[in-house]
């Protein structure tokens, strides 16, 4: 075997090969920890690969095995259902199995969904995972009817009970119950309007808490809308501040359809000299880290990301490895209780006795 010339790069295994006088054959053994290569070639091989810096073509085995060590996950994006979270967890867990993470984003757009995992498809991963997925389950079907194990999470359409995904209504049951136990009778719900999936699951857990308290849902809610055409979430919140004060003094809670929003809100009530939670108690949704040191810590249902990707990577490993799986079960969402919710104040106080001294 030849002595390796370290004054040139490597750029494959062929030059690999050519360079240690061995057959490229042998290499590649040798790299998939195949039988009939020496122990003295494969230490040649990595050493070789440590001193040139080079690294061979993981998707390039991959697809000569048929199959790749890559797992192809589909987002809308990162930001709108606060994923970047989840997408780490996901990776991290998958890689201590072996196994990369190969990340494509739809917009949103179902015709560019089917195209990503199209695209999944023709890189022969070995699976495939979907988040917040617009795809009907026909066309799921169809776009891994090759036999790639997939899995859906907290897909928009389709039925849940095929899929993975959170009990949003157990943590917006959970939220209100703890808002009732406050003593508050009245609640605001800013940016769930019921209109999509997720927002109507949380709907459903806020009716079961009010109709177990012998509430009427009609008359103990309000639904605020928020200005759509302001495209950041706080700022939407900062702007809703106005409708959700003009609620006072008989609406002293709000339950919000996400964090950013909450500090967004938060934002604009202070800056209206209301007081939080003294004058008006706020809920959350996500419980982003960042939001527990804020002034106040927000109260927020937690999403459980965690656990969520802990079952998928095991759902979908349990896929590759062609084990039966039964029908998966939610994740409980759950309420974190901070500082942005306190009891209601009596009714009959009058909006002026609401601000701080200092706005006087």
């Amino acid at each position: 075997m030849k002595k390796l010339n370290k004054s040139r790069a490597i750029h494959s295994t062929a030059e690999l090969a050519q360079k240690l006088g061995v057959s490229r054959w042998t290499v590649s053994r040798a790299l998939n920890g195949q039988k009939g290569v020496g122990a003295e070639t494969v230490k040649a091989v990595a050493d070789a690969m440590r001193t040139s810096g080079f690294r061979p073509n993981s998707l390039a085995q991959g697809l000569r095995r048929g199959r790749t060590d890559h797992i192809g996950v589909c987002v809308p994006n990162l930001e709108t259902f606060h994923l970047g979270p989840k997408i780490e967890v996901l990776r991290r867990e998958l890689e201590t199995h072996g196994f990369r993470v190969i990340l494509g984003m739809s917009n949103d757009d179902a015709a560019e969904e089917a195209r990503v995992l199209q695209d999944f498809a023709a890189l022969r991963v070995a699976g495939i995972s979907t988040f917040a997925s617009r795809l009907s389950e026909h066309e799921w079907a169809r776009l891994t009817s090759d036999g790639t194990p997939g899995l859906r999470i907290d897909p928009l359409v389709g039925p849940e009970a095929s899929s993975l995904g959170v009990d949003r209504a157990y943590g917006m049951r959970e939220a209100t119950q703890h808002l009732l136990a406050l003593g508050h009778r009245h609640l605001i719900l800013l940016g769930i309007d019921g209109k999509a999936r997720y927002s109507r699951a949380r709907l459903r857990g806020v009716r079961l808490a009010l109709r177990l308290a012998k509430l009427p849902f009609e008359h103990a809610t309000l639904s605020v809308l928020v200005d759509k055409h302001l495209r950041a979430e706080p700022e939407q919140g900062y702007a809703a501040a106005g409708q959700v004060a003009q609620q006072l003094p008989k609406f002293r809670a709000v339950l919000v359809i996400n964090d950013r929003m909450a500090t967004g809100l938060i934002a604009g009530l202070c800056e209206l000299g209301l007081r939080v939670p003294e004058d008006i108690s706020v809920v959350g949704y996500d419980n982003m880290p960042l939001l527990a040191y804020a002034q106040p810590a927000l109260t927020s249902v937690d999403p459980n990301a965690d656990e969520l990707m802990s079952r998928a990577t095991a759902l979908l490993l349990a896929k590759i490895r062609g084990e039966q799986t039964g029908a998966p079960e939610r994740v409980r969402a759950r309420l974190v209780v901070r500082h942005s919710t306190g009891p209601r104040l009596q009714e009959s106080a009058k909006p002026s006795q609401l601000f701080s001294n200092d706005t006087k």
